[in-house]
């Protein structure tokens, strides 16, 4: 990898994150985030605030020789296995891979996010309830993204509240089926099966659920199309993304529960991310903004279908 400042220019509008790793495909999403979290990226001048950030057409991005991963210090609780975004003494964030349970299920014996947290930083096991961790949110096990845990009984007390009045957001990014070029909202309410209760479904008796997405970017590949979409619910209902999209016509790839059947062989998985929350913190007031990048396993999907279109 050159140690050399190099300049872009967006070609399209695009997230920056996207942009870097076209050009860096080698660079891992810890060094990404640290890439832009030290300064050394910048959009006309000036300094880019979040990985995911974007960037116009025609938009002048100036990147200082990118760091490698392995001169990256790990922190003491990626030695159990935690991509940790950041911690302090009132909270932790931390990145869950796709596939991990985020508490414990009812089959048992699974590797969960609550277990992992509970371990690195045994203060916070029983705070919120036992075996909760601190936890704040019903992430899905095939859903990767940011995960928010208290540290204290107080500061969970504080975000719990934030949550219930939708002050602790959440914005994902979801590769979907089909061709969907508007920026709308979904407004259909939502409600759990009685005989599945881990299954939702769009309901007239269902509750109130509103999802916000935005086309990203478009790409096609043997003859289907796919959309990214950047989707913000403003609720917190059981599958809520899922299922808004799946009802809406646009379901969510690698989704074998609300989506196809029948899925592409490049999927590996459900092609869902949360990469974005916002949230005020429980101890100072200053409100938090934290990103994660795309996981390898999406950009490497999205690298190969955009240079496929060319």
């Amino acid at each position: 990898m050159s140690t050399e400042p190099k300049i872009l220019t967006a070609e399209e509008s695009q997230r920056l994150d996207l942009i870097l790793v076209q050009q860096w495909p080698e660079l891992g999403r810890r060094a990404l985030r640290e890439l832009v979290q030290q300064g050394g990226v910048r959009i006309n001048g000036e300094l880019a605030l979040k990985a995911g950030q974007y960037v116009r057409a025609g938009d002048r991005v100036e990147v200082a020789a990118p760091p490698l991963e392995e001169s990256l210090p790990a922190s003491e609780a990626a030695s159990y296995g935690l991509d940790v975004v950041y911690e302090d003494a009132s909270i932790v964030v931390a990145d869950k891979p796709a596939g991990m349970p985020t508490n414990a299920t009812r089959r048992g014996g699974e590797v969960t996010l609550a277990a992992l947290l509970g371990q690195a930083y045994p203060d916070l096991w029983h705070v919120g309830g036992v075996e909760r961790a601190g936890i704040l949110q019903r992430l899905d096990a095939e859903c990767s993204g940011l995960v928010v845990a208290a540290r204290t009984e107080e500061a969970y007390r504080t975000l719990k509240r934030e949550a219930s009045r939708q002050r602790l957001v959440g914005s994902y990014m979801a590769l979907v089926e089909g061709r969907l070029t508007e920026t709308g909202e979904i407004e259909a309410p939502i409600g759990n099966l009685k005989h599945e209760r881990e299954r939702a479904s769009v309901m007239r008796e269902g509750r109130v659920a509103r999802t916000r997405y935005r086309a990203v970017h478009h790409y096609r590949d043997e003859g289907r199309y796919y959309t990214l979409l950047e989707v913000a619910p403003e609720s917190a209902r059981l599958h809520q993304v899922r299922v808004h999209l799946a009802w809406y016509g646009y379901p969510v790839v690698g989704d074998r529960l609300y989506g196809s059947p029948r899925q592409p062989d490049w999927v590996t998985r459900l092609y869902l991310h949360l990469s974005e929350v916002t949230f005020q913190h429980p101890l100072t007031g200053a409100m938090m903004a934290l990103d994660s990048p795309l996981p390898a396993e999406i950009y490497g999907v999205l690298h190969f279908m955009a240079r496929r279109k060319r």
